[in-house]
Parts: C-alpha cells; sequence; structure tokens
C-alpha cells in the first residue's frame, strides 16, 4: 500500500516526467521539419510527413529520452527533501513514476508501429527479441506475447539503470563530475587499446574464447541446432530481472547518501 504522500510525490513525478518528454518531443519533431526545409533551400515540397513517419521509431526514442530524464535527480530531491519529503518516500516514488512512464512509452511505441501506414516492417520485425527469440515457442501468439513483455522488462531495467546512474553522478561536485567524465573517457581509450593488443596475444585469445562462450550462454544461443529466431529466451528474462533487482537495491542505496550541496 502506498500512502497519500507517496502517491502525491509520484504523481507529480509522473506529471513532470511527462512534461519533460513532450517538450523534447516537440523540439524533435520541430527540427525534424526545420533542417529538411532548410538543407532544401526553404522548399515546402521538401517536407514529407510520409518520410518522417516512415523513419520514426517511436518506442526506441522514448526509451533513450525517459532513460535521459531519469539520469538527473537532484534538483527533484533538493526540492522534495526541502519540503520535508522523505528520502523513501522520494526513491519510491521516482521509481514508480519512470516505471510507469517507460511502460506507457513502450505501449505507446507499439501502437504507433501498428497503426503507422507508413511503416516498412511490423513491429515483430524491427524487434531485436522477436528475430532471435520469436520463434522459440511453436505458438505465434506465445512469441508475441514474450516479446512484448522482453520489451516492457528491458526499458525498465534500463530506466532503472539510468535512476542509478544518475544518482551516482549526484553524489559528486558539478567540478568532480567533470573529473570523471575525463576519467571514464581515458579508461574507454585504454580499453579500446587493451582488446586491440590481446587479439595478438594468445592467452588473451582463451580469455576472449571463454568469454564468448559465456555470452553465448547468457544470450541463450546453443550452436548452430539453434538458428536465429529460436534461441532460447530463458537467460535474457532472468538477467533482466536480476540486472534490474541489483540497480533497484543501488538505487536505494546510493540516494540514502543524497545531501544538500551548496554549489
Amino acid at each position: 500500500m502506498m500512502t497519500k504522500k507517496e502517491i502525491s510525490v509520484t504523481n507529480y513525478f509522473f506529471k513532470n516526467t511527462v512534461k519533460k518528454l513532450g517538450y523534447i518531443l516537440i523540439w524533435i519533431v520541430f527540427a525534424s521539419l526545420f533542417f529538411p526545409w532548410i538543407f532544401s533551400g526553404f522548399s515546402f515540397s521538401s517536407l514529407s510527413i510520409k518520410n518522417i513517419l516512415t523513419d520514426t521509431n517511436l518506442g526506441p526514442t522514448l526509451s533513450i529520452l525517459i532513460s535521459g530524464i531519469a539520469l538527473f535527480p537532484y534538483n527533484d530531491f533538493k526540492l522534495l527533501i526541502q519540503n520535508g519529503i522523505s528520502r523513501k518516500t522520494f526513491w519510491k516514488a521516482r521509481v514508480l513514476s519512470f516505471l510507469a512512464v517507460s511502460i506507457l512509452g513502450q505501449l505507446i511505441g507499439i501502437i504507433f508501429a501498428l497503426l503507422n501506414p507508413y511503416m516498412q516492417h511490423s513491429w515483430q520485425e524491427s524487434s531485436m527479441y522477436m528475430q532471435v527469440y520469436g520463434k522459440y515457442f511453436d505458438s505465434t501468439a506465445m512469441n508475441s506475447f514474450m516479446g512484448l513483455c522482453f520489451i516492457l522488462l528491458s526499458t525498465s531495467v534500463v530506466t532503472i539503470g539510468a535512476i542509478m546512474v544518475g544518482s551516482i553522478f549526484s553524489l559528486f561536485t558539478k567540478k568532480a563530475k567533470v573529473y570523471i567524465f575525463i576519467g571514464l573517457f581515458a579508461m574507454i581509450v585504454v580499453l579500446i587499446n587493451w582488446i586491440s593488443a590481446a587479439v595478438q596475444n594468445d592467452y588473451m585469445l582463451h580469455v576472449i574464447q571463454g568469454t564468448n562462450s559465456f555470452i553465448h550462454f547468457i544470450i541463450g544461443y546453443s550452436g548452430a541446432s539453434s538458428p536465429a529466431g529460436a534461441w532460447n529466451p530463458t537467460m535474457p528474462f532472468i538477467v533482466s530481472i536480476l540486472t534490474g533487482v541489483i540497480c533497484l537495491i543501488g538505487s536505494y542505496a546510493i540516494m540514502k547518501l543524497f545531501k544538500i550541496k551548496n554549489e
């Protein structure tokens, strides 16, 4: 059961997130119309709603935007904590509201794909899950249902992961965040160089092959006897659920450390 305060804060987060998402989508639509118009020499004949709708993948776009919004919790925390909202209520309301927005966004994306007359491919053909696991069950309806479940689950986990990552960065000052981003960039460069050197090393080839076997196990691939479309989706579901649980626990533990910063 949720208290009245938790429901109120959840509604605040939900409405605030939808409002931010709406502003971003308006700018995206504007840019989609404005830039083709500019580059075509201000010719209105170049503006084609058909081209825009054909190239629109609403579900993935909404998932990316919602996760991006979830990366910035500090301002809401500062506002609500100063108005008597506890850290637990803040965390619970934030997670529930973003999960609701994420699931709603994906359902809207799927409905949009089904109703869009200009889509070149069905949502099943556009779904990576359906391409890899869409023939595992004998029933087409069951495969479609599991595909829908995985889309909602995976995008929810991505959103929760964004909440946790945003919470981690919110612990640091703006100056520290700059140093962290520089450090992460340096680590990526080192990792790329390490991988390049590793492929030329016999020992590292064994490590890579072992890693490859583990990845095959995680994604449900069982060799040539398991053709694309009929891979086992059990492990992807388990990994997604475990990742979501870890991110939930991690985000709560991190948000308990939040403090009002003077910067």
